[in-house]
């Protein structure tokens, strides 16, 4: 016997990524996904749907996917460097106006609106895709194991439900 209510969780790592999924599970007559996950993972949705169909029959599940990315090509940074041109010029022309100190250095600079920008860098789809593999087997092996034992425990519940039954019929 198995409950309809569990949550598991799953993690998986390998060449500086990380992955982590998150199942939450209450009772649904049918087979109910909602995902979490980030933007740029949306790619991996129609293999989360695939894992939880080849495992679960129903209930209303909630999928959580946090993703970490620590390798040193995950990210770039872009300088605009026409922009940065244009401000340091129109702070130029303001300074021969007004006559001020100029303490405009390139740290400062960076700090201006718009001009420098962090970028992720795209990912390797397949080697995501094999850690959500692992990650969202080891997901759906929790969410069973505690649909087993929440199932256990309700089973327990009702069999001596049914005792006290029994017992106040045979009185």
């Amino acid at each position: 016997m198995f409950s309809m209510t569990g949550y598991g969780k799953g993690c998986a790592s390998g060449d500086g990524r990380e992955i982590t999924v998150e199942l939450k599970s209450v009772n649904h007559r049918y087979l109910d996904v909602g995902m979490r996950l980030p933007r740029h993972l949306s790619f991996l949705e129609d293999a989360i749907r695939a894992a939880l169909t080849a495992r679960l029959s129903r209930g209303h599940i909630d999928v959580f996917v946090n993703y970490r990315n620590l390798r040193s090509d995950a990210r770039t940074v872009e300088i605009d460097v026409p922009l940065l041109s244009a401000f340091v010029a129109a702070a130029q022309e303001a300074n021969k106006t007004l006559g001020l100190r100029d303490d405009l250095s390139l740290t400062a600079a960076l700090r201006l609106p718009d001009v420098s920008n962090v970028r992720e860098t795209d990912e390797d789809s397949d080697a995501v895709l094999l850690l959500l593999q692992s990650a969202i087997n080891s997901a759906i092996d929790a969410l069973l194991a505690m649909r087993r034992q929440e199932g256990e425990r309700l089973c327990g519940y009702l069999s001596g439900c049914t005792d006290t039954v029994l017992s106040l019929t045979e009185q």
